[in-house]
């Protein structure tokens, strides 16, 4: 019996250990499954004349083509009931990759497409260019007042992009670590408006 007990104890952390060897969580950013963000939305940019909403929740995890284990985030806006938008996270202690949902299993290069990243930990001033034309900075630190609640020590960035005159992307992002993305002012074109253009204010929000 001893034999078995020591057996069943050797297995247990051999397991403890294999799951101990992946990449450290981002406590900054929150990217766990059943984490769940409710923004007040105004595609005008007016609060005040408009009422939509905007979901944003953590459905699953996959696992990309480089190995790397992907949250599966799902963006639902109230003015486009139809367009789910569908995100790849992938979080470390000191990044968080964010990807489109295009994994091309029979493409030379099978990995999605990046659509954002964050660096941490973030700091004033910070600048980072992750591909052609794209470029984020951490423009300033401050108190965050939004209809969930004031938020200090937020990080106020500008992320944009210019490929061409059909296809362009200036937002602005707020983020309080460890509450995730509190405003967001989406302006992004693709020979036409994005969904999901316009002001996102964090409205409540439940993290696990």
């Amino acid at each position: 019996m001893n034999k078995y007990f020591l057996l069943l104890l050797f297995v247990g952390l051999m397991i403890a250990c294999h799951k101990s060897s992946g990449p450290a969580p981002n406590a900054a950013f929150p990217n766990q499954i059943g984490d769940h963000w409710v923004y007040k939305y105004s595609p005008s940019g007016n609060p005040a004349a408009d009422t939509g909403t905007v979901q944003v929740d953590i459905v699953g995890q996959i696992t990309l083509p480089d190995g790397e284990p992907a949250k599966i985030w799902v963006t639902n806006y109230s003015n486009y009931p139809d367009y789910p938008d569908t995100s790849l996270v992938v979080d470390s202690v000191s990044t968080v990759k964010i990807y489109f949902n295009n994994v091309c299993l029979f493409c030379t290069d099978k990995m999605p497409a990046e659509r954002k990243r964050y660096n941490f930990p973030l700091q004033v001033s910070d600048e980072w260019i992750y591909s052609l034309n794209d470029t984020t900075r951490v423009l300033d630190e401050l108190s965050l007042q939004v209809p969930a609640g004031n938020f200090p020590n937020t990080f106020q960035m500008a992320k944009t992009v210019g490929y061409s005159v059909e296809s362009f992307t200036i937002d602005t992002i707020f983020i309080t670590p460890a509450v995730g993305i509190t405003k967001y002012f989406q302006n992004e074109f693709n020979q036409g408006p994005l969904p999901g253009n316009g002001l996102w204010e964090l409205a409540s929000y439940q993290l696990k």
